[in-house]
């Protein structure tokens, strides 16, 4: 067959393609190939074919071959790359990029949608830290995409990255100002980032595009009980329940406002949405799994629990377990077992407190479901115990045991004649705001300068480079052990009970302290987290401590003048 006979059959067989007849052009594609098995635009076309069935293994061979036989050719190459996207192959085609193709409209299209799809599938796996990259590349390619600017900030606010998101959510909304999920992400990083001014004016934004938007409703009505905006707020809150077929996020945050305003039986009765909530079961649940939420009892009475052999799943973080662990007395006196699975740098100070529980390590102890008649999570008892401010007992109910206090008697030495004082001066991640809750060891020189006090480091993590160098050329030195001697709160318990006051910002020392009746006093910022009631110098779960509200956001200088005064009055009466 001549090249002008071999030309006319491929002309036959692509207008058998082009009117739809794909088995027709798919018979002719394959004679001809037989004939002439590197021409390259029926390797291409019969590659096409294959790839509207997304019969990829057959096709991508073919169209390889096609580029290969014509490599001048450069749309034969994007083809190729398209169809590597389609696959799945990212890496694949991000070479061919790089190798293969020049700087041209078409070009640049295929390394958009390589960057678009790559991404999607990588925060798919949730491998955010890729997807970033795969996002931040796509800005930089596109920077004029204002929804690749709006993706690549909810990737880092869901890394935790709120700074970073907001600087890109900015960029989206400016370039689109009609982005609905843009704005609404935005006023997210505002909410993280405790600017509830802001946030106010983002999500109003995006309810003004969008009025049934529930999650801008929801951050909304955070945002005006953070500014002291209850009812309103609540209503947002509302109309978040109602705008969304998933109300379980925004029930969730309608619980931690009523809880902070002291709503108790409200807050409880929505706080069971958090099983229902994403982000909490990514980042707050510790021992429970899949299977073990299964078995929550969510809805269970008192009187279901009456001579129930109940398994209790410990869940958020440390202080979160020390706070609900005052109400395993009530569940002690209904049940008749009970058995706790709980973080394992508890579980000696837990056994000691509470002679009637078993106590398990989850990592080394398998639970049998078919041994329990009930399971339930530690934040679930509130619901049935703590409905009312009376019903709080604000006692302690923690003691480490005789060994561990002996021994630190003996560490700490002798008692001076000056106040032992505790001090935890940082709490939290970016995520829970730590830079709103957490001061600087030069901000405490106030407190750390009293001459009628001796000042003993009970900071988690290590710090021991920081307090070295804070020390230095200082007559009275902060005090500390190393990060692994306090790590276990059966030790730190022992060591908080041989001092005579505990200053702490907002952490799990705070719950420490309380649950072990010693006096503390907590720092707390402008918004501080629910369990600590947004006014009052009290909290119910702890009788022992005090709080200290920061008036202006930022400005410690109120707050640090009357730990000062309380402990030069303390000092005068010990």
């Amino acid at each position: 067959m001549s090249e002008s006979e071999l030309e006319a059959v491929v002309a036959q067989a692509v207008a058998h393609h082009r009117a739809g007849r794909v088995g027709e052009a798919e018979q002719m594609y394959r004679e001809i190939l037989a004939r002439a098995p590197d021409h390259s635009r029926v390797l291409h076309n019969l590659g096409m074919v294959h790839m509207q069935r997304q019969a990829f293994d057959q096709a991508l061979p073919l169209l390889s071959r096609a580029a290969a036989a014509n490599p001048g050719e450069q749309q034969m190459w994007i083809s190729y790359g398209h169809a590597l996207i389609s696959a799945g192959q990212f890496e694949t085609a991000d070479r061919l990029v790089a190798e293969r193709l020049g700087d041209t409209p078409e070009a640049r299209a295929l390394v958009v949608r390589l960057r678009q799809v790559w991404a999607a599938k990588l925060l798919e796996r949730e491998q955010l830290e890729a997807a970033e990259a795969q996002y931040l590349g796509l800005t930089q390619i596109a920077p004029a995409d204002a929804e690749a600017h709006a993706d690549l900030g909810y990737v880092r606010l869901l890394r935790g990255e709120n700074t970073e998101g907001l600087a890109s959510l900015r960029q989206a909304t400016t370039l689109d100002p009609a982005n609905v999920r843009a704005w609404v992400n935005l006023s997210s990083a505002h909410l993280a980032l405790g600017d509830p001014e802001a946030t106010v004016q983002a999500s109003r934004r995006a309810l003004a595009l969008e009025p049934d938007n529930g999650p801008a409703h929801q951050n909304l009505g955070v945002a005006l009980a953070a500014l002291g905006q209850r009812d309103a707020g609540l209503a947002e809150l509302d109309q978040a329940i109602d705008a969304d077929p998933d109300p379980g996020p925004a029930q969730f945050r309608r619980a931690l406002v009523r809880l902070l305003d002291g709503d108790f039986a409200g807050g409880w009765a929505d706080y069971e949405a958090r099983w229902r909530t994403d982000s909490f079961l990514k980042s707050s649940v510790t021992v429970t799994t899949p299977e073990l939420q299964a078995r929550l009892d969510l809805d269970c009475t008192l009187a279901d629990l009456d001579g129930a052999r109940v398994l209790l799943l410990s869940e958020q973080g440390v202080g979160d377990q020390i706070m609900f662990a005052s109400m395993i007395p009530d569940l002690l006196r209904v049940a008749a077992e009970v058995t706790l699975a709980c973080d394992p740098r508890l579980l000696g100070l837990f056994r000691q407190s509470f002679p009637g529980l078993t106590v398990v390590d989850p990592r080394t102890t398998a639970v049998a479901l078919s041994q329990f008649d009930k399971v339930l999570a530690m934040g679930g008892l509130g619901r049935l115990f703590r409905n009312r401010v009376s019903d709080f007992p604000g006692q302690a109910y923690l003691r480490p045991g005789d060994e561990a206090r002996a021994r630190w008697r003996g560490r700490m030495g002798p008692k001076p004649d000056r106040l032992r004082i505790g001090i935890s001066w940082r709490g939290g991640i970016e995520a829970t705001r730590v830079a709103q809750r957490s001061l600087s060891l030069d901000q405490l020189t106030p407190i750390l300068d009293l001459p009628d006090c001796e000042v003993v480091s009970l900071q988690y993590g290590e710090v021991a480079d920081e307090v070295d160098r804070f020390n230095l050329g200082r007559e009275r030195p902060l005090r500390m052990f190393a990060a692994g001697e306090i790590e276990d709160f059966e030790d730190l318990a022992a060591l908080v009970e041989t001092l005579d006051l505990i200053v702490s910002v907002q952490t799990t020392l705070v719950h420490l302290t309380g649950a072990l009746g010693k006096p503390g006093l907590a720092i707390l910022p402008t918004r501080p987290e629910w369990r600590y009631g947004a006014h009052g110098d009290a909290m119910p779960w702890y009788g022992s401590i005090r709080l200290l509200r920061q008036t202006t956001p930022g400005d410690w200088t109120e707050v640090l003048q009357a730990v000062v005064r309380r402990l030069r009055e303390a000092a005068a009466g010990a």
